[in-house]
């Protein structure tokens, strides 16, 4: 559950997932993900995980495998 509200907050701010909420944080910054496009919604979680924290992959790796 985490993982999944950081990575749509993500999305929110890079990509075209959902405008509505883009414009109610007013948001200026351009759109550099298409998540209708495959390849470019693909481009989208290798850029988010890679811009992960070592502790941040590591707590969420840990919540994880906690089930």
């Amino acid at each position: 559950m985490f993982f999944e509200m950081n990575f749509e907050e993500w999305l929110v701010k890079y990509s075209n997932y959902n405008l509505e909420s883009r414009e109610e944080l007013k948001l200026k910054n351009i759109c550099i993900y298409d998540i209708s496009d495959n390849k470019s919604y693909q481009n989208a979680i290798i850029d988010f995980i890679s811009g992960m924290s070592d502790n941040f992959a590591i707590n969420l790796f840990n919540e994880i495998i906690s089930f």
